[in-house]
Parts: C-alpha cells; structure tokens; sequence
C-alpha cells in the first residue's frame, strides 16, 4: 500500500489520460493560439486528443507502445476518455474494449482485434441473473472483467487469440498487460440526485456500514470562510441533501461488491493457470470524491484530499505482503513510469522522454528482491 498516492488534475479524462500517457495536465491540454479548435471548448475536458491514432496523444504518448516494444502483449477493457476514444486499437494494443463510461445496464462498447478485421461496437444485453438463471440486464462492470478476463485466459493457455506466430508459440512465455478500467463507482449521469447504479443482483445488499451513512470527517457540512469563492459561499447542507448524500454513499459501495468480484475472479485464475506470482496486479482510482465535505453534497474537482488522494495498492514480485510505504510521495503521472520498471522494460535513465513521472520501482521493492542494476530477481515479472 502506498497511502501517500495523489491525482494531479481531480476530474475523469485529464486523470486517465495523464494514467495512460505518463504527462501532467499541463503537456497534454489544448494549446494557446490553436487556430483550429477554442481552447475552452476543444479536445477531452481540455486534453488535446482527437479521435485519429495519428493524434500525438495516440501516435507518442499513449502508454502501450512501451509495452509492445518489449515483447508484451496489450489489453484494454472498460472506461477510457470520455470522448475522442478510437474505434480501434492505438498503436502497440492487441485487443480494444473500450467506452466513454457510458451505462451501467446493457452497455455498449467498441471491439476489435489488431490485424483481425474491422473494429465494431458491441452492445450487451442478453445476460443472467446469478440468483435465478433467468434473463437479467447486463451489467457494466461483469462485462468488463468477464471480456478482460476471458481475453488473458485465451492468451495464457492458446485459446482465441492466442499468438501462434514463433514469439508466441509458447503462451506462458509471453507477457501480457491487461488495463482494466470499470465505472463503478461514478454516478450514473441523468436528471435528478446523483446516484451510483449497482448490479441488480446487489441492489438491496449490505454494505457492512453500520449506521449506513457517508463518513462524517471533519470537513462534512464545514464552513470555510477563509477558502476560495466557491468553497466559502456554500451554505450548509439541507436534510434532504444530508440524506442524498447518505443514499449515494451507500450505492457507490453497493457497485464496489462488482468489482470485488472481478478482483477476486481474477486472482483466482491468476493462480489456478500459475502466473500470479509473477504477475503485478495494482489498483487505484482516477479521482477521489466528495460526500459533503465543506458543504457540497458530492463531486470532485478540488485540491483538497478527498479529491485529490486516491488508493494504490500493488502485489507482485518482490513487494512485500501488507506492507505499507508511507514515505513515498507519489501520483498518476508515475505510474506508469513505474510499470516500465517493474516489468523490466526501463530503469531511471531510460524513463521514455515524453512521460512527466519518475520510475518509483526501487522504493516498492524490498531490498532482497533487487539485484545491483536495481530490476527484480525473482520470476520473469509481467
């Protein structure tokens, strides 16, 4: 666990695209002076991407690339920019699945393969009720870990999609980079209060919160007259939105059981085709949140650390079971630095020289487990 991990920029796309480019805010937002597009209006949230793999945010920034170049082979499933998403695959990813967030019952998606014909998009939307077997709507997250899920299996044991060039003949040989990305636990956008939406099948569920309220932490309904403008002329929280606030805390953890099920699916087969222990599986968030902190019933958007903190939290070859690095300072624009680096790929001199972020490998790594070029000794790591 890294408790000290933070978001550069707290709202959806600028976050994930400095995750998936390894550039702040500030190197990847829309020019001054751009003579083709307003500055205010342009690109993805203010990230300058178009909808073309020739896009400098696809063509050299985008993360997979590295990955590619080094032999791996890449995958990414789920929420990816809230718009300006290829139909297919940027370069150096294999398999694409991606959507702007979208729905969570029977949602859509854009599928294709590389070199495996057309790009398409695919709505979901014949499922079954776990409890019952009967017919039931899709829902977003089980979609996303079933397809990911389905994909590294395919991989790993030479099923559909397997690589059958002389690379990949032998499957367990060739390193696989799965970016998983689900919904849970946003709101679903729409009119009235805002509210997550959980699987059906957890619509009712305990969440283990007794009373079942939003953390009261010292900043809840806070009055901050010496805080910026907008922080300052809040007025305290209404009942009703005290109440609103409650119900959405309680259904933002009603998604989160979905994507405990994914976690838990996924090490699970992880161990039984026995690579988890050499594969780093990392979880974290593209934002934090805001449950009426100083006065505003939800959101993110701010400095402070209920927006700007976020869980990271990593297993894998040569980190340490349930240790906790509280001395390192880190944010998104490391990650994937980082991610070269455990896997092999770089070390701090070979940082790619468009990321912004610092290879943090050494500090995850227990001593005994780096050799004197400071990669990991154990297993071949993925």
């Amino acid at each position: 666990t890294v408790p000290n991990w933070y978001v550069h920029t707290p709202v959806c796309c600028p976050s994930r695209a400095e995750i998936l480019t390894g550039r702040t805010l500030h190197n990847l937002r829309v020019a001054d002076g751009n003579s083709t597009r307003e500055k205010w209006s342009a690109g993805c949230m203010h990230v300058d991407v178009e909808g073309n793999e020739s896009h400098r945010f696809y063509s050299e920034y985008y993360f997979a690339r590295h990955f590619a170049d080094a032999g791996y082979t890449v995958g990414v499933f789920g929420k990816h920019l809230n718009n300006y998403n290829l139909p297919g695959p940027p370069p150096g990813v294999d398999r694409w699945m991606v959507n702007n967030g979208g729905q969570y019952l029977n949602p859509k998606f854009s599928w294709a393969s590389a070199g495996a014909g057309d790009p398409t998009t695919v709505r979901f939307d014949n499922c079954t009720d776990p409890r019952t077997g009967g017919h039931a709507p899709c829902y977003s997250t089980s979609v996303i870990g079933n397809a990911s899920l389905a994909w590294i299996r395919d991989h790993l044991t030479g099923g559909e999609g397997y690589d059958s060039s002389a690379q990949g003949r032998d499957a367990k040989k060739r390193p696989f980079f799965a970016y998983v990305s689900v919904k849970a636990p946003h709101i679903q956008d729409g009119p009235g209060y805002p509210v997550a939406t959980p699987a059906p099948w957890y619509a009712n569920a305990s969440v283990g919160v007794t009373p079942p309220l939003a953390p009261r932490t010292p900043g809840y309904n806070a009055s901050c007259p010496d805080h910026h403008w907008l922080v300052r002329s809040q007025g305290p929280l209404t009942q009703i939105e005290g109440d609103k606030v409650d119900e959405l805390f309680v259904s933002r953890l009603r998604t989160l059981l979905s994507v405990d099920d994914l976690v838990v699916e996924t090490v699970g087969a992880l161990k039984e085709m026995e690579v988890l222990d050499n594969t780093y599986l990392l979880f974290t968030s593209d934002n934090g949140y805001r449950l009426g902190q100083f006065r505003m019933p939800q959101g993110k958007w701010h400095v402070y650390e209920n927006d700007i903190k976020v869980p990271f939290w990593i297993r894998g070859p040569g980190i340490l079971p349930n240790s906790i690095l509280d001395s390192v300072l880190a944010t998104h624009v490391d990650l994937m630095p980082t991610l070269l680096g455990l896997a092999g790929i770089v070390d701090d001199r070979g940082i790619p020289s468009t990321m912004d972020g610092e290879n943090l490998m050494a500090d995850l790594l227990a001593e005994h487990t780096r050799g004197m070029d400071g990669l990991p000794m154990l297993r071949q790591p993925w």
